[in-house]
C-alpha cells in the first residue's frame, strides 16, 4: 500500500527514541553511546525528505492501510518500558484515527442535485 513515506517518517521517530533507550540504559547518557545514533541518523534523510508525503498520506488512510501503518508500529517500535511503548502505540492508533476523522471533515461536499422543474 503507498504510506512508503509515513512508515519511514515513524521508523526515524521510533529509531531516535530506541537509541536513547539503548543508550541510557547504564543510567547515563554519555559519549560512549555515539554509537547508537548510527541507525537513526541513516534513517534521517528518508524521514525529512518524506514528511510532507507523510502528512497527506496520514489524512487519507483507509481502514486496511491504518491497520498496515499499526502492524508495522508494533513490529518496529520496541523500548525497555512496555507500559510507555503501550502509551505509544495507543496514541499512534489515536493520531491516526484523528488524521483520518480532521480528512473527512475536510472534504468538500458533493454537489447538490440541481432541484428539478
Amino acid at each position: 500500500m503507498g504510506n512508503k513515506e509515513l512508515k519511514d517518517v515513524l521508523a526515524g521517530l521510533f529509531s531516535l527514541h530506541m537509541a536513547y533507550d539503548r543508550a541510557a540504559a547504564d543510567g547515563k547518557v554519555d559519549l560512549s553511546d555515539l554509537g547508537q545514533l548510527i541507525d537513526p541518523i541513516s534513517k534521517l534523510p528518508a524521514a525529512i525528505g518524506g514528511a510532507k508525503l507523510a502528512l497527506e498520506q496520514l489524512k487519507g488512510l483507509d481502514d486496511a492501510e491504518k491497520k498496515e501503518v499499526m502492524d508495522f508500529v508494533k513490529a518496529s517500535y520496541d523500548i525497555a518500558d512496555d507500559v510507555l511503548e503501550m502509551k505509544v502505540e495507543q496514541g499512534i492508533d489515536a493520531a491516526l484515527g484523528l488524521a483520518k476523522f480532521i480528512g473527512i471533515l475536510k472534504e468538500k461536499p458533493a454537489a447538490e442535485p440541481a432541484p428539478a422543474e
